[in-house]
């Protein structure tokens, strides 16, 4: 009777231990997951929130750059220093950095346009086009139509 206690002792401890480590691999098999499918960047988006701007508003808009990871969600805590450069339109847009140049606010000029701007980050190697238009408001554009009719 006592081997069968002792037995029984020494399966219970190698079961547990065999748990233990099932436990601990699949810890690591779910963080090493999570760090290369959910935290870390395979590419670049890039937003502008507005996407349109009216000409002469006081209105701003926000260009952000996020990290996307191999499922094509955001990367969270993701946001890369950015430096902007005007590709085309000129003179349509101001932009101001914020102070750690994760964020540039874009504020309208008076003349409406096509704004296309080239992002660069030192995260991804290529530089990102982003584009925003900056439109006349509508009342501009009744009083045109009535010059015209004229």
């Amino acid at each position: 009777m006592q081997h069968n206690a002792a037995t029984f002792r020494s399966n219970k401890r190698d079961l547990r231990s065999t748990l233990q480590l099932l436990i601990v691999l699949a810890v690591i098999a779910g963080g090493t997951f999570l760090h290369t499918s959910v935290l870390t960047s395979v590419t670049y988006e890039v937003n502008i929130d507005p996407p349109i701007l009216y000409a002469g508003s006081a209105d701003s808009a926000l260009l952000r750059v996020h990290g996307v990871n191999r499922l094509g969600g955001a990367v969270p805590f993701s946001q890369p220093r950015i430096a902007v450069d005007i590709h085309d339109g000129h003179g349509l847009v101001d932009m101001e950095p914020s102070p750690d140049s994760t964020v540039y606010i874009l504020r309208p000029h008076d003349r409406a346009g096509l704004v296309q701007l080239r992002v660069r980050t030192n995260a991804w190697p290529f530089p990102m086009l982003a584009s925003i238009r900056i439109t006349a408001p509508l009342a501009a554009h009744c009083t045109h139509d009535d010059r015209r009719l004229q």
